[in-house]
């Protein structure tokens, strides 16, 4: 709550001074090689917005658990505002041609503004304030989550397991050897945060319908038995 607006600020103050570079030519055609190859960038895309499984942790801490749902939709669809405004801007200042051969395409953009006679002309430690604030959110509440749940596991206080991980999430850092191993990294736990926000919840949800089930036809052999 507190880093959000300092983000939201300056993300958007970037963006629009971006547009001074902004050519809607770049962006065209839309949708030029079909829909179909819109759906292949699906699967590298949808691993950007992993991180909302944290939900199913909140809700147990939440005063009003029935406005989850609410709460997932206005979270998710946040990002996807940013992450459209931010590939628009980036694809009609920088060419989709460009984009291609750019590891990191917004920080790029950050280059082409400029505000020449302004109080500050270079603004790429803007852009590496929202990347810090963004980065330390997200690593904060993971962090949490993953002491919290092996505390639960274990029935010990989860601030023990808070330093615990601390070593273990080094070593795993400096595994990688250069940035195409950091970005198979980054993938592989896109992959597993994915499996933990879609395929557990579905297991979780047929073992309370089996165990639904089992109940009920326990109540009614009770029933059966009384009478």
């Amino acid at each position: 709550e507190l880093y959000f607006p300092i983000i939201t600020i300056l993300l958007f103050g970037i963006m629009l001074l971006g547009f001074q570079h902004f050519e809607p030519d770049n962006l065209r055609p839309i949708l030029g090689k079909g829909f179909g190859n819109v759906l292949k960038g699906v699967q590298a895309t949808v691993l950007v917005y992993i991180g909302f499984e944290i939900m199913m942790t909140l809700i147990a801490f939440m005063k009003e658990p029935g406005k989850a749902v609410k709460a997932v939709m206005v979270g998710t669809g946040i990002p996807i505002l940013f992450y459209t405004v931010i590939s628009i801007v980036v694809i009609g200042v920088l060419t989709v041609d460009e984009v291609k051969t750019l590891t990191w395409p917004t920080a790029s953009l950050v280059n082409y503004i400029e505000y020449s006679g302004g109080f500050v002309e270079n603004f790429q430690v803007f852009f590496l304030i929202v990347w810090i604030l963004a980065i330390y959110s997200t690593f904060v509440a993971s962090h949490y989550m993953a002491s919290l749940g092996m505390g639960q596991i274990v029935s010990k206080d989860f601030s023990v397991f808070t330093y615990i991980l601390n070593p273990i999430i080094y070593i795993v850092a400096i595994v990688p050897q250069n940035l195409d191993e950091v970005f198979k990294l980054g993938d592989l736990a896109g992959y597993m945060g994915l499996f933990a926000s879609v395929i557990v919840p579905i297991l979780l949800f047929v073992i309370v319908l089996i165990r639904k089930k089992g109940y009920k036809r326990k109540v009614l052999k009770n029933d059966e038995n009384k009478t």
